[in-house]
């Protein structure tokens, strides 16, 4: 089927002083456009037609090939359009040093590709052409136990997985996002290698105001938590450190309805209904030993464990003493590379969210017998049990999964 080209307009409100000239200006639109092969389009446009679909975001590509593995029967392609690769490469141009900014796009009468895209790529250069690509994510298609779902591995790291998200809810209709990947326990005593767990809120524990030597009065938020580097000397305690201290800062939110009024959250809750859904699969068993194996076992029995806290930043801790200090400051239980982005995309686009992380390592603690080593073994099994256990207890259609943002 042919598709229908059309431009829209956005101008933004401007003084009354400027109507007229707003009315010469829109007569002859600066072009913006989001670059997307008509192919592809059809193939995003045939796949939403089918219905709503649930998302699940993998970190990695070992994680991806646990949950694609064929012979486990955990996810079924699409035989019509199992995968689809999207990219988009947005180009605008701002003018004018008021508060004017005229855009047009060029869109499918059906797929507004675009205007998400615009939230993607916030450029606000004066007199100037501005170019955001978007890097290409491969979307398997297909099922999932009785569910629709698109399946996308995001990559490490937080810009990864927060791009990641927003291409996945912009292109599809997707009606909430469920990730897997690997985590570290910050809480052996709570959760140990082999644990799948499943927090209710995550932080993105990387963004600090740090402080000069000597101490200063900048207004900066003090209260979260503050990492004071004379505390952990080796050896002679509270010596001075010019690293002085750093405070943690709270994340800043940015919704479509208020896009330019940002709300602080250093806490974001995963959706209440998807919680209670995962506390369904808290009985799942997990294989403890390496196939048929009795000797070749993890020091305890692995669970699903729902857990309070979760934090990400793009720093991968293999640090007892930081572990400890998140631990007790924040109440972190696991630590990631990736959940709290997602959790932040989900939110500013009001899709329910909720993440399972393996536990593989204790960042940089101690640990008994040879459990790291073994669980490189187990935990795609883990994953392919808790996350297929996990699709299979979601419902078909239920109103009460709302947004993350929802009181």
């Amino acid at each position: 089927m042919a598709l229908h080209r059309r431009s829209i307009n956005i101008v933004t409100v401007i003084p009354s002083a400027l109507l007229l000239f707003v009315m010469l200006l829109m007569a002859f639109p600066f072009p913006s456009r989001a670059d997307i092969p008509k192919e592809v389009a059809q193939q995003i446009k045939s796949i939403n037609s089918k219905g709503e679909y649930y998302g699940l975001i993998v970190s990695g590509q070992d994680e991806l090939r646990a949950v694609l593995a064929e012979g486990h029967e955990m996810f079924q392609p699409d035989q019509e359009l199992p995968s689809v690769d999207a990219s988009g490469t947005f180009y605008t141009t701002h003018n004018l040093q008021s508060r004017l900014i005229s855009v047009t796009f060029e869109i499918t009468s059906e797929w507004i590709l675009a205007l998400k895209l615009h939230q993607i790529c916030i450029l606000l250069s004066v007199n100037s052409v501005g170019v955001c690509t978007v890097t290409a994510r491969r979307f398997h298609v297909g099922r999932m136990g009785k569910h629709r779902a698109i399946v996308v591995m995001c990559g490490s790291g937080m810009v990864n997985a927060a791009q990641t998200t927003q291409l996945l809810v912009s292109f599809f209709r997707v009606r909430a996002v469920l990730h897997y990947g690997r985590a570290a326990s910050a809480n052996p005593d709570k959760l140990s290698i082999g644990d799948v767990a499943i927090p209710r809120q995550f932080a993105h524990a990387g963004i600090f105001y740090w402080e000069k030597y000597g101490g200063d009065d900048e207004s900066y938020d003090r209260n979260l938590a503050n990492l004071t580097f004379s505390k952990y000397n080796v050896g002679e305690k509270e010596v001075a450190n010019k690293l002085q201290s750093v405070y943690f800062q709270p994340e800043v939110i940015y919704s479509a309805e208020k896009p330019e009024v940002g709300k602080e959250r250093f806490w974001i809750d995963v959706d209440n209904d998807l919680y209670a859904t995962a506390q369904k699969i808290e009985n799942v068993e997990l294989n403890q030993c390496v196939g048929k194996s009795r000797s070749v076992c993890l020091e305890q029995q692995p669970k699903v464990k729902r857990v309070e806290r979760g934090g990400s930043a793009n720093i991968y801790v293999n640090n007892e003493a930081y572990r400890d200090f998140l631990r007790n400051r924040l109440n972190i239980n696991s630590i990631d590379t990736e959940s709290a982005a997602i959790a932040m995309a989900c939110q500013s686009e009001r899709r329910p969210f909720v993440a399972l992380r393996s536990i593989t390592n204790y960042a940089g603690g101690s640990y008994e017998g040879n459990d790291v080593e073994l669980v490189v073994k187990l935990w795609p099994e883990h994953a392919r049990s808790a996350v297929g256990e996990m699709f299979n207890q979601l419902p078909s259609l239920n109103p009460k999964i709302r947004s993350v943002t929802d009181a």
